[in-house]
């Protein structure tokens, strides 16, 4: 059964139950998730002091946190609580815990002199590590409920200055520019407080793939939509680095096999990469991502009876169709990118993609 959660945001310590009248929420693999809850404030059964309500919905300092048998299925912070003296009903929108990787730099305001972050010969997750360490490594009002990945050596290097002044997320999105997924995946520790666990890998893939049969009657996968997008179609990718004119570095990515298509380049700006090496592989990633038409199923999948995480971001999920008029017979292994739902739904909309491992 689904449950809704204050939490504390920096802590991630569990706070108070709350009791929506509606709600809908989505959870993203690149933590771009989003919810929106509303709450009946004149609920006579569920009453709240509004000294304790204001409290509870504090934008940024509290975060709301949507679980189903001790399964988390989107942690939010809190960012625009509405009221609506009408109604007697306050609306909560969030923003997955990623948001603060946007509003933080290298250093504190008043520390410009320790921005400074060498990443040398680091592993795709050495390098987060450093990054997210970095993003919350004072006290005070700098932690967050974060679990720090694996460090390890590997061929990743990124020599930051505190004078170009980058934001945590460019950094993340530098090493993400590779080919690589950064995920940061809620989960309750045993107090019942909330954590993210960092996961970082080329494709992130959770558990074993489920086997869901589309085309028999009373089937769990309803409302299947298939999307074949080219407008991103790529044959070749051109990757700008560090340097001006005849002086600019560069690395390219093309003669990878495909789709059928004419000539369609590409260039990725990278102006802090001064390594031809990284730039070829950001190129090949970006071509990697895009030689070929995206395609992307959605539906609804009927939860009830089904593992409370089956459509997680980074589930599999084996989509048998027979006798279609548009998609061949097969099964379809598909990973899924997001997932939402409403409060109270016994279902959900997962986003997937075919996987190629």
């Amino acid at each position: 059964m689904e449950q809704l959660h204050v939490h504390d945001v920096i802590t991630g310590a569990r706070l108070f139950q709350v009791h929506p009248s509606s709600g809908s929420w989505r959870t993203r693999i690149n933590g771009r998730d989003e919810s929106s809850f509303t709450f009946q404030l004149r609920d006579a059964e569920n009453p709240m002091p509004r000294d304790l309500v204001r409290d509870l919905f504090r934008a940024n300092a509290r975060m709301l946190v949507l679980s189903d048998g001790g399964h988390v299925k989107c942690a939010t912070v809190n960012l625009t609580p509405v009221y609506e003296r009408e109604s007697g009903t306050v609306t909560v929108r969030g923003r997955g815990i990623r948001m603060f990787a946007k509003q933080r730099m290298t250093f504190g305001v008043a520390n410009y002199a320790q921005g400074d972050l060498p990443i040398v010969g680091r592993s795709y997750s050495g390098a987060v590590r450093a990054i997210v360490q970095r993003m919350m490594q004072w006290g005070g009002i700098w932690p967050l409920p974060i679990d720090l990945p694996a460090d390890g050596s590997g061929s990743y290097s990124n020599d930051v200055k505190r004078w170009d002044f980058y934001l945590i997320d460019d950094l993340l999105g530098q090493v993400e520019a590779e080919g690589v997924e950064v995920y940061f995946r809620p989960y309750l520790d045993a107090a019942g407080s909330v954590r993210f666990q960092t996961r970082v890998a080329s494709q992130i893939t959770i558990g074993s793939a489920l086997h869901l049969p589309v085309s028999v009657e009373e089937s769990r996968v309803t409302g299947l939509s298939v999307t074949e997008d080219g407008s991103m179609q790529l044959t070749g990718a051109f990757a700008i680095g560090e340097g001006t004119e005849a002086d600019t570095v560069t690395g390219f990515a093309w003669a990878m096999a495909g789709e059928y298509s004419p000539v369609r380049d590409a260039a990725v700006q990278l102006k802090q990469v001064a390594d031809v090496g990284a730039l070829s592989r950001a190129a090949l990633a970006e071509l990697t991502e895009r030689r070929n038409t995206i395609k992307e199923w959605s539906f609804k999948l009927a939860m009830d009876g089904l593992p409370v995480d089956a459509a997680t971001p980074g589930s599999l999920l084996d989509l048998d169709v027979r006798g279609d008029e548009w998609i061949s017979d097969g099964i379809y292994r598909q990973r899924v990118l997001s997932n939402g739902g409403v409060f109270g739904s016994f279902e959900e909309s997962p986003e997937v993609q075919l996987y190629v491992p």
